[in-house]
């Protein structure tokens, strides 16, 4: 074989190899989306069926406030939309036989001591390349179910939620 024909030969499988890592990543996202709005079928966890309800963090933390266990009637069973602003995009690692998820910690824009923290499904690329478009600052919508832990301040004013099965947007209407 010519030397023509080797590097032909090179740059055809080098394009078909690239191909096909394009058509995985392209896979492994459509895969990640479905089980985001599906819920984990198998835990019973269907919250991810249900539209999205957009709220703010203050908005629940008043109810948290004024009945803890009526407010986790209410927000545990939906899935949310609250829009952030980032103060850290960090990575936690995994614990054995579980995938490490990619976390985003933001605030509140109208309530800086609402803070929230979401997380990814897991560690797939696809994740990666999803959270590291963001950076300190940045204005994003969260859509997410809550966690089981809330922590709300007596007076109302500062408050902790946890987002997981996390899926994140830019939010660029006007402030």
């Amino acid at each position: 074989m010519n030397t023509k024909k080797k590097y032909t030969a090179a740059t055809l499988l080098i394009a078909a190899l690239l191909g096909g890592c394009t058509s995985m990543d392209g896979a492994m996202s459509s895969t990640s989306d479905f089980l985001d709005t599906t819920g984990d079928v198998l835990s019973g966890d269907f919250r991810g069926l249900t539209a999205a309800q957009r709220t703010t963090m203050t908005e629940m933390a008043v109810d948290w406030k004024q009945n803890e266990n009526n407010a986790k009637k209410k927000w545990d069973e939906r899935r949310l939309v609250v829009t952030g602003i980032v103060t850290r995009v960090t990575h936690s690692d995994g614990f054995v036989g579980k995938p490490g998820k990619y976390v985003i910690v933001f605030k509140e824009p109208s309530n800086p001591k609402c803070i929230g923290v979401a997380t990814t499904r897991d560690d797939l690329m696809v994740n990666d390349k999803r959270t590291s478009v963001y950076k300190t600052g940045d204005r994003i919508d969260v859509t997410g179910v809550l966690q089981t832990r809330a922590d709300v301040d007596s007076d109302g004013a500062a408050c902790h939620f946890a987002f997981e099965h996390a899926s994140f947007a830019l939010n660029t209407a006007p402030r």
